[in-house]
């Protein structure tokens, strides 16, 4: 009974509790390793695009989503993935880079690269 007193004669006084902001976690982040010489990021998936920014052979890039795009005149229709790269989003067609896991997986791939 003392206990339930005690419980029974407490005010509600709101309490606020300030928390520090956290990033979210990110477990499905991948990242890409350019495979071509020279890469053109687009706009949005498809060559008609306007280039955004480019890429250079061994350079390793977030990905951010991917996109199935098809069209009959285009030769790059299929799997493409927007990927960012020094604050920079642009799509580029899937064959023109290697997918990894971790960024450590692909630091370890861009050695291999060097190698070659």
């Amino acid at each position: 009974m003392l206990l339930l007193a005690a419980f029974s004669s407490c005010s509600r006084i709101p309490l606020r509790v300030n928390l520090p902001e956290t990033s979210p976690l990110v477990s499905s982040a991948k990242y890409g390793v350019v495979t071509e010489a020279y890469l053109r990021a687009k706009a949005k998936p498809g060559t008609q695009y306007d280039d955004v920014f480019y890429l250079r052979r061994a350079q390793i890039v977030q990905i951010v989503a991917t996109e199935r795009f098809v069209a009959d005149d285009d030769p790059q229709s299929g799997l493409w993935y927007c990927v960012k790269s020094e604050g920079r989003e642009g799509w580029v067609y899937s064959t023109a880079i290697d997918i990894h896991e971790s960024y450590g997986q692909a630091v370890n791939a861009v050695r291999e690269l060097d190698q070659k």
